[in-house]
């Protein structure tokens, strides 16, 4: 996580292939978490996850040449590069977060079986019995 840190930007170059348009790489997340801006292209969920300039930066196609223009981009507006990565760690927190995505999949299996988990408090946010809650889910 250091060497994260103390880049400028992180690349995901995401190919249009059939095994990169079904995954969203776990290396985004940690990525994401650094607070440095991810540059990657726009295959697969990252579609639905980031806005270019926003939370990352999206190169428009799997070329050396359109990730090296994000690349300059990051180094030319590093003020922007900076809200860009600060922007993109509130979002991954926010969406890819352990305790966050493992309430959104408690709360689906809760609607599946039609029973609330009693091994949180009322707020379902602090784990009352952690030990218990992989055997409730």
């Amino acid at each position: 996580m250091e060497k994260y840190c103390e880049a400028k930007a992180l690349l995901i170059p995401l190919r249009p292939t059939l095994q990169d348009t079904a995954r969203f790489p776990h290396k985004i997340g940690e990525y994401l978490a650094s607070g440095n801006p991810i540059i990657t292209t726009n295959y697969g969920e990252v579609k639905h996850h980031f806005r270019q300039g926003e939370t990352a930066f999206i190169a428009e196609e799997y070329k050396v040449a359109a990730y090296a223009e994000q690349m300059q981009l990051i180094l030319n507006q590093p003020e922007m590069a900076k809200a860009v990565g600060k922007k993109g760690k509130e979002y991954g927190l926010a969406q890819f977060d352990c305790t966050v995505h493992g309430m959104r999949m408690l709360t689906f299996f809760q609607e599946l079986s039609g029973e609330p988990c009693e091994h949180f408090d009322e707020d379902r946010n602090n784990p009352k019995e952690p030990e218990l809650l992989a055997k409730s889910v």
